[in-house]
């Protein structure tokens, strides 16, 4: 099989890397099915299925060859063993050594500029329009979502102009598609910026329908603390998540609903506690 996940030394989770790799091979066939993808990979549908729910683990044998059949190095087939084995090695000092050999490879990756044009995010206007045609390819229903997110039909024909000349998105007739499907942003300032906006204009569509109401609408706001090592594991589920509701969007046909949501991950590190000084007894 050809090897789509660029860099298996950016996970923590065998299980996460598995399920990214399945969602870049869905993505470029859209019919392809995780029973085609067990079928490729030597494993049963039902037993695979176990294994990305954290209910199964696979044994070293069989990642090995499963790893193997992705395309895998004999490093990034190395590295994702000590994955597993950081799961399911019964002796915890097993477990601990192939957590530190994890540790210790793990690229920990943030923003890479290999796109120095950033004409998609010139605006919020731009940056939300782009975001759709990505998932939608119908310039009525773009226009109407738009005009939902109070961008007006001459503002959302004026941001295609600019995004089609700089070769971002293409047009055939009323069908719009992007040209680059990854485009990642060095500047995280920037990206706050248009997730604030974003979000306000969210909030606003939220008030204008009437609020949340579960289960049609739901909202959640967490504040949460992590120790260093269960903070890695946090931002990776966090891209778990995002990742697998994107493969579920890519596989929607005719879609009727449509999320909106960022994956910002915002962090606020605490600060150390003052040491308390002792006071001498006295005399």
């Amino acid at each position: 099989m050809e090897k789509c996940i660029g860099n298996p030394f950016g996970y923590l989770d065998y299980r996460v890397l598995l399920n990214d790799d399945f969602l870049a091979r869905s993505i470029r066939k859209r019919d392809y099915s995780l029973r085609a993808y067990s079928r490729d990979i030597g494993l049963s549908p039902g037993f695979l299925s176990e294994v990305l729910s954290g209910k199964k683990e696979l044994s070293l044998g069989s990642g090995r060859e499963v790893f193997a059949k992705l395309g895998f190095t004999k490093s990034e087939i190395e590295y994702a063993e000590k994955l597993i084995q950081s799961k399911s090695a019964r002796d915890l000092h097993e477990r601990e050594d192939a957590l530190r050999f994890v540790r210790d490879r793990y690229a920990r990756s943030g923003y890479v500029d290999f796109q120095e044009r950033h004409g998609f995010i010139q605006s919020a206007d731009h940056f939300i329009i782009y975001g759709m045609i990505r998932r939608i390819s119908s310039f009525a229903v773009i226009k109407n979502l738009a005009s939902r997110l109070f961008i007006p039909e001459s503002r959302v024909v004026e941001v295609l102009t600019d995004l089609i000349a700089g070769q971002y998105v293409k047009q055939e007739g009323e069908r719009l598609s992007v040209v680059e499907e990854r485009l990642v942003v060095q500047n995280g300032t920037k990206m706050l910026e248009l997730t604030a906006e974003f979000s306000r204009r969210l909030t606003s569509l939220i008030y204008a329908e009437g609020g949340v109401s579960a289960p049609d609408r739901t909202t959640h706001a967490l504040i949460l603390g992590f120790d260093p090592v269960s903070f890695d594991l946090a931002i990776e589920a966090h891209r778990h998540y995002v990742r697998t509701l994107s493969r579920l969007a890519k596989n929607s046909k005719d879609p009727v609903s449509f999320a909106f949501m960022t994956d910002q991950f915002f962090v606020v590190p605490v600060p150390p506690a003052p040491s308390e000084k002792v006071q001498p007894d006295a005399p």
